[in-house]
């Protein structure tokens, strides 16, 4: 859970300038009616504002894609953060191979039934640029594969715990293929 902190000399001070002006017009101490509520009323709304924590906006994108791009050349786009980059060499992982990069592994933390809103949606995706990909393990789950071609991209279902051929080792006349989107079911 995340907590809000606020300087309290704001919040207070609006507070304390609104309640102060109620007190003047209800005791008719201060100015008219009409011109106490024209004061008081952004007093008011601004206290309300001061009191409210900011919207928080989910825009899906990976944390530290441009980190990760930096040190291993692969582009993390969007997930629902159930597709997680992960180091080689466990069992039990998405495996991609590449002409041009260094095996790139992907993992899915979520254990039993698939965490999707309404139970129909897949269990995990995540969008990637990831250049020239020719073969993919499936982990334990049923699984595709998004890629390029050159009439616009191709899907391929990834069979769980089999090497793939996608891409060029799919199609070597087709010429290479950038992975677009993983997604497991």
């Amino acid at each position: 859970m995340r907590f809000y902190h606020r300087p309290l000399v704001r919040v207070g001070a609006a507070a304390v300038g609104v309640a102060a002006a109620l007190v003047l017009v209800m005791h008719g101490t201060g100015p008219s009616n009409s011109q106490a509520e024209a004061e008081v009323a952004p007093l008011a709304r601004q206290a309300a504002a001061a009191e409210s924590p900011p919207h928080i906006v989910e825009d899906f994108g990976y944390p530290g894609a441009d980190a990760i791009f930096a040190e291993r050349g692969v582009r993390l786009l969007k997930g629902n953060g159930n597709l997680l980059l992960t180091d080689c060499g466990r069992s039990g992982l998405i495996e991609v191979l590449s002409n041009d990069l260094d095996r790139i592994c992907f993992e899915v933390p979520v254990s039993g039934e698939a965490e999707t809103r309404g139970g129909g949606g897949p269990r995990a995706w995540l969008t990637m640029e990831i250049p020239s990909v020719f073969l993919i393990k499936g982990d334990s789950n049923e699984s595709e594969a998004t890629l390029t071609t050159e009439e616009g991209t191709k899907v391929y279902d990834i069979e769980p715990n089999k090497y793939n051929s996608v891409g060029e080792g799919a199609d070597p006349d087709g010429g290479p293929q950038d992975l677009l989107k993983i997604t497991v079911y």
